[in-house]
């Protein structure tokens, strides 16, 4: 199909037609080296201190569960905290375009557009017939930081894709991304600043949100470097000499190449396996944004510690395409 469009291989047509990126897969080859040294170990300390999460007592973890793992649709405490935080987000980046999260919020709640049933997963899409956006929240991914996530696409459906109007902005999957998992890290500086909560559960609600993020972004990098190596037909990394013994990448060498990338970015204990989950056959050369907007949106971490209002100010701008 790429060949038939113009393009050398599918790394060219897909990042450049299907996520609308405006950098190339070599740059985010060089991006690597910046990751494996500045990034890995961040995740590897968190994922470390998540891995020890069974020493806590049982109190701090119905605390730490109430608000990340308990239904969102159930448990009242982390519902309102949701509702509150949703309720301080309004635009006042673009004023043309007035309309508060926390209008629509209640009008997701309360129209008929969200949905929840048996399928194990949480997505947000839209009618466009209809110019109706709905949200949908499955079985298992109903807790309040997933509610936050996903409800930072529907705003971008409703911001940005003219549900209002006749405004249809193509964006990139990146930028998709950062609506969401910026929603997340946001959300987390209101809890820090408002929730009464004992610094031993926020250190676990925080330690859950990081790991998340930081999850995904390597998940990302490797799963992209193991695209890059199949589509090409090429690898130079750590164990090239074994897997490019015969010139070339077979289908009974994708396990072990993917255990390399995974090792080479220092994060074989946490990823193993992950390449088989369906993404790179599905998506293919979609997983890569999670890692730039996660990348990108961990700044509102140190900013909404700060000044919350002026990283709100910043993240609703990823919405409404001022120049700043």
């Amino acid at each position: 199909m790429a060949q038939l469009m113009g393009y050398e291989n599918y790394l060219d047509y897909a990042y450049e037609n299907v996520y609308g990126r405006d950098y190339t897969y070599k740059d985010v080859a060089q991006l690597s080296d910046y990751v494996k040294t500045y990034i890995s170990p961040v995740f590897a300390s968190v994922y470390k201190t998540w891995d020890t999460l069974s020493g806590y007592t049982q109190d701090d973890l119905d605390k730490y569960y109430g608000q990340v793992q308990k239904p969102f649709f159930k448990v009242l405490e982390g519902n309102t905290l949701v509702n509150d935080y949703i309720d301080l987000l309004a635009f006042s980046s673009n004023p043309d375009k007035s309309f508060s999260f926390s209008d629509e919020f209640n009008k997701l709640m309360s129209d008929g557009n969200m949905f929840r049933g048996e399928y194990e997963g949480a997505f947000v899409t839209t009618i466009h017939s209809e110019k109706l956006p709905i949200a949908y929240f499955g079985k298992g991914y109903d807790n309040c930081f997933t509610v936050v996530h996903e409800f930072g696409h529907y705003m971008n459906e409703v911001y940005s894709a003219g549900i209002y109007d006749d405004t249809d902005y193509s964006q990139s999957y990146d930028l998709l991304e950062m609506h969401s998992q910026g929603n997340e890290l946001l959300y987390l500086c209101y809890l820090e600043e408002h929730a009464e909560y004992p610094e031993i559960a926020f250190t676990l609600i925080r330690t859950h949100a990081l790991v998340n993020m930081l999850y995904s972004g390597m998940a990302g990098f490797t799963i992209d470097a193991l695209e890059q190596a199949i589509y090409l037909d090429h690898y130079e990394g750590l164990g090239a000499d074994e897997i490019m013994a015969d010139g070339t990448i077979s289908a009974d060498e994708y396990d072990t190449l993917y255990n390399y990338i995974c090792t080479d970015y220092g994060v074989a204990d946490a990823l193993e396996g992950y390449w088989e989950y369906g993404m790179t056959i599905t998506s293919p050369c979609y997983y890569v944004s999670y890692s730039i907007s996660a990348l990108s949106v961990i700044q509102l971490l140190p900013m909404g510690r700060e000044d919350f209002d002026a990283a709100a100010d910043a993240f609703l701008k990823l919405f409404s395409y001022v120049d700043e």
